[in-house]
């Protein structure tokens, strides 16, 4: 009896010691898993130091155009209905101009809900094309009244693609 009984305090220690072995590998694993994460992490951060603290060439990038004025285009409150697009046109897209447009609540959303989504795009009718402002306002939420303003933007040519040809 004694036999079988250390028998089974011999095997349940090496269980045990085998079990704390494979918990403590799994640990070490773990911890160097986690500290090589950490050291990419830092090579990348220090790349992006280095990448910001090179002098930035002015002349990298060809400007396509200088910044002439700025203006105010529209500003009008309306209705966001829930779910649809909706548009509001902001002038011919052959003028040289680009758009800013700001949305911000009149009311205070009761949901919590913000612009799912807003972009300005040119649309074409069947005859011309006309730069439109899109607003989409979530499905699942009660209409909310809006302020819109749309800032243009003009400047003048200086691209090389800015040929003379190009307006006659």
């Amino acid at each position: 009896m004694n036999k079988k009984w250390l028998l089974t305090v011999a095997l349940m220690l090496v269980v045990f010691l085998f079990l704390q072995f494979a918990l403590f590998k799994a640990t070490v694993d773990d911890v160097n898993s986690k500290q090589a994460a950490i050291d990419v992490l830092e090579q990348r951060v220090q790349t992006l130091e280095s990448r910001l603290k090179e002098p930035q060439t002015p002349g990298a990038l060809p400007p396509a155009t200088k910044a002439g004025k700025v203006e105010l285009h529209r500003d009008f409150d309306v209705t966001l209905e829930p779910g649809g697009w909706q548009g509001f046109s902001l002038g011919p897209s052959n003028e040289r101009c680009a758009y800013v447009a700001e949305v911000t609540p009149v009311q205070t959303s009761r949901d919590g809900a913000s612009i799912e989504r807003m972009v300005i795009q040119p649309e074409c009718d069947g005859k011309k094309w006309t730069d439109v402002l899109r607003i989409r306002w979530p499905g699942d939420c009660a209409p909310i009244t809006a302020n819109i303003r749309v800032y243009k933007i003009t400047g003048e040519k200086t691209a090389p693609w800015d040929s003379p040809q190009e307006n006659k």
